[in-house]
This record gives structure tokens, C-alpha cells and sequence, in this order.
């Protein structure tokens, strides 16, 4: 669980990173969140294609339903890659170990940037 948010696990158990840079996603219940630059970006689903190149290193950000944490848990860091079509100011990538490629997209005013929600639409097709 990222910090801060409530729920069983702990933060060692569900994001601690890995060797290879990369760390679980948390329980379902507090989303993936990574702050990278000056943007905190929200798992928006599984990623169609293969991650691209790095462009650096994020760290877990705070859950929403708390907005807080106690400043002792591990936050975790991210790899993240480019998406091939989409401004990385609007979506980035995480390769989870276990789960695949995961989106990442920044909520601007709690919705999906228009070209990320494009960009998902062509999946739904």
C-alpha cells in the first residue's frame, strides 16, 4: 500500500521495490500512484504494448483517502518508460514484475487527459 493508505498490507509487502527498480502495485482499494517531476500520476490500466524507453525514476505517492502518511514507511520507487504516442507530462509506464505493463496517467481535475482516454478508447475497440 502506498503511504497513507488504509488497508492490511503492509508498505514492505506490497510496494517495496525490487532489485530490478520496479515494485508491486498496491491492493486494489488505493490505487497506484508515482510522483515523477512536479506530477503525481494514477494507474489507468494495462498498458496494450510493451513499455518504452526510461525517462527516470518516480517515487509511491500519498492515497487519496488519506492523503497522509506517517513519514516512516518505504515509498517505494518506480522505473518509468515512455508510451509510445502519448506527452509524458500525460502518461507514463511502469512494468510491474507480476502484472504487466500498467498505464499511468495524470488526473487533471480528477478525469483522464483527452489523449490518454483516446488512447484507451483504441483498446476498446
Amino acid at each position: 500500500m502506498s503511504a497513507g493508505c488504509s488497508g492490511s498490507a503492509s508498505t514492505s509487502d506490497a510496494q517495496r521495490a525490487e532489485p530490478s527498480g520496479t515494485a508491486h502495485l498496491p491492493a486494489p482499494a488505493c490505487p497506484l500512484r508515482v510522483r515523477f517531476d512536479t506530477r503525481v500520476y494514477e494507474d489507468a490500466g494495462p498498458l496494450r504494448a510493451g513499455v518504452g524507453p526510461e525517462v527516470g525514476t518516480g517515487s509511491s505517492a500519498p492515497c487519496e483517502d488519506t492523503g497522509r502518511g506517517t513519514g516512516t514507511e518505504d515509498p517505494g520507487t518506480w522505473t518509468l518508460h515512455a508510451v509510445e504516442g502519448l506527452d509524458p507530462e500525460a502518461a507514463l509506464a511502469v512494468d510491474g514484475p507480476e502484472e504487466g505493463p500498467r498505464l499511468l496517467a495524470v488526473r487533471d481535475g480528477g478525469g483522464l487527459p483527452e489523449e490518454v482516454e483516446e488512447y484507451l478508447d483504441q483498446d476498446r475497440r
